[in-house]
């Protein structure tokens, strides 16, 4: 069950007027950086490209991320109450949800296939990243796709969920086929004159993969 504060302001109704239908008003609370009252998992911008943004302060910060369970979790209606070995509210983009662990969860976390576990992850500009699952947390050093990368390249628009992620796929001559995970309402990012117009499909999901093609090191 999520949950959504709106608070009805002149300032909230005009970028509602702007395009931004699906636009919530919450607190503010801490900014994303630069001194802007945006929270972890959005960004301050002048438009909402989606319908997907939250009025910080009378700031328009478009959404990157949602609150989620992780997959051995099950989302309940509250935490109050809950005799669950774990439960967890969790917050982001102007939406809570709770999120309870089972407590015969016995899943055990492994690194992406091709990946290294390593006891903890160094601060020497290595590429490492960690799972968490059931409560355990293990470090992992990423010596293939980039942690995230589906196993295989995608289809061209298939949905997808970190915004900026680079996916590169070795072929046989050397060359790698890439992949970006993209907003396609951004201008240059697939999207004609900077979005979608009215009679234009909006996406299933708010990024989209597009591949830049083949590309190749000198000598490959």
């Amino acid at each position: 069950m999520r949950f959504s504060l709106w608070l009805p302001s002149a300032a909230l109704l005009a970028l509602a007027n702007a395009g931004c239908e699906n636009t919530v008003q919450v607190e503010g609370g801490g900014g994303a950086g630069g001194g802007s009252p945006c929270p972890e998992g959005t960004f301050e911008t002048d438009a909402c490209a989606l319908n997907d943004c939250i009025v910080v302060d009378d700031t328009l910060c478009q959404c990157t991320e949602h609150a989620s369970c992780e997959p051995y979790e099950v989302e309940v209606a509250t935490c109050d109450g809950s005799v669950a070995f774990n439960c967890r509210s969790v917050t982001a983009c102007g939406e809570t949800l709770f999120c309870e662990e089972p407590e015969t969860c016995t899943a055990v976390p492994v690194c992406d296939e091709g990946d290294e576990q390593v006891p903890a992850c160094a601060n020497d500009g290595t590429p490492c990243y960690q799972v968490e699952l059931c409560g355990a947390v293990i470090s992992c050093i990423d010596n293939g796709l980039a942690h995230g990368c589906p196993p295989t390249p995608p289809s061209p628009q298939q949905s997808c969920d970190q915004l900026g992620l680079v996916c590169d796929y070795p072929l046989d001559d050397g060359c790698v086929e890439s992949w970006t995970c993209i907003d396609p309402a951004v201008p240059g990012n697939g999207a004609p004159d900077g979005g979608f117009d009215g009679d234009a499909e909006q996406p299933v999901a708010p990024y989209v993969w597009e591949t830049s093609g083949i590309v190749c090191v000198d000598g490959a």
